[in-house]
């Protein structure tokens, strides 16, 4: 059996509810046919989650790396030294990797911290590093510093982001879950390459459905502080809430709102006129009941990024029903015209398919259902095993010679 690295920037588990289910069931994967060490940098965790992390943490040998203490202008420093994540390796570290097989490196922030390691062959499950303006930066922190971040992005960004294809160019194997970054790095690697929908569990799976609310429940989820979040809620608040009140349609719905954090005024305000519950961050079998029971799930976000892969496919898992705008869309293509009810950007035709989703119980089912297919088919830990298995099969990975 061939020893394996994982190194991920957060402890590989699922600390708590969502978070890093995908890296779980990856190192569940490999845990069956590899020796696996797990390699993290600390981080500030409350009580539960060290109790979590101590009792997981049993299985397994790791090396845990202190992050960097984010000083007021650690975020531009590491930008302008193209790593944006602020992960690095010490000397210690880099003698104990030269005994592995293979480094499978989870993310992009691993990705940067390996830029000089040359010596071990490396696997990377690849994040496009269009998520990283919004690392290593509070969403608390000053106006200050967030103006002269996004200074420095436009500044440097296309460079940071040449830098990081430098470097993922110098990796053995690439699996990724982003389609275009599949389109970009394949003709690099042809073979050696391979795209897999991010995995998800099915433990928010429920089979019963509350029955007698005439009120069409409609759910929004996200951290309230997080500025894409923010710009989901006004589009839904200035866009779609000023026609139900215009259609005298305020008694007929119920607005939960998830998410950690408070809303700000300006949200609040939007919202007045419609009973909407800002109800923060549940427990998961919570969640996973108000998702369950929700008539319409709501992305209704402009921006195509990539954590609203994992909450769609959190639905998908349940499976609810979906409505949101085109501009999502593309990012989703296995759900044209064949899953869910999908509005353009015109809010009246947006609240009618929410509206319509209550009303036809048949059509409700018939997307449940197809969800629960394009689940089973494409997005189960048990797919994502099976091809990533066949892929690794392909390449000889698991040979011991």
């Amino acid at each position: 059996m061939k020893d394996i690295l994982l190194v991920s920037s957060d402890p590989p588990f699922k600390l708590f509810t969502g978070g890093d289910t995908q890296s779980e069931i990856i190192l569940n994967f490999l845990s069956k046919r590899f020796k696996v060490t797990i390699l993290f940098w600390e981080d500030n965790y409350n009580n539960r989650k060290i109790k979590i992390l101590k009792k997981k943490i049993k299985k397994f040998n790791y090396i845990i790396l202190k992050k960097k203490s984010l000083s007021y202008f650690e975020p531009i420093k590491n930008f302008i030294h193209f790593n944006p994540f602020g992960l690095e390796l010490d000397n210690q570290t880099i003698s104990l990797i030269k005994n592995f097989n293979y480094c499978f490196l989870y993310g992009s922030g691993p990705v940067f911290a390996f830029r000089n390691i040359h010596f071990v062959k490396k696997i990377v499950y690849n994040i496009n590093p269009t998520i990283v303006s919004r690392l290593n930066i509070n969403e608390n922190t000053t106006n200050f510093l967030r103006k002269l971040k996004g200074l420095l992005l436009k500044l440097y960004f296309n460079k940071v982001d040449k830098f990081y294809y430098k470097i993922v160019e110098q990796a053995d194997f690439i699996i990724t879950s982003m389609e275009l970054e599949f389109k970009k790095l394949n003709k690099i690697f042809k073979k050696k390459i391979i795209y897999l929908p991010m995995p998800h569990e099915d433990d928010y799976y429920s089979k019963k459905k509350l029955k007698g609310n005439s009120k069409i429940t409609v759910v929004h989820t996200g951290h309230l502080q997080n500025s894409l979040t923010k710009i989901s809620l006004k589009w839904i608040g200035e866009m779609v809430m000023p026609l139900i009140i215009k259609l005298n349609l305020s008694k007929n719905f119920i607005l939960l709102i998830l998410g950690k954090g408070r809303p700000d005024r300006k949200i609040k305000k939007l919202f007045a006129g419609v009973q909407t519950r800002f109800l923060g961050h549940v427990s998961k079998e919570k969640y996973k009941k108000i998702l369950y029971n929700c008539d319409a799930y709501i992305f209704a976000a402009k921006y195509r990024i990539f954590a609203f892969i994992n909450r769609i496919e959190s639905a998908l898992s349940i499976p609810t029903s979906i409505v949101t705008t085109n501009e999502l869309r593309k990012d989703f293509k296995f759900l044209k015209n064949n899953i869910h009810i999908l509005s353009n950007s015109n809010p009246k035709k947006f609240l009618e398919n929410i509206i319509k989703l209550k009303n036809n119980e048949v059509l409700h089912k018939k997307l449940r259902r197809n969800a629960r297919n394009v689940y089973n088919k494409q997005f189960s830990p048990y797919v994502f095993e099976k091809k990533l298995d066949k892929f690794f099969n392909k390449n000889n990975i698991y040979q011991t010679t």
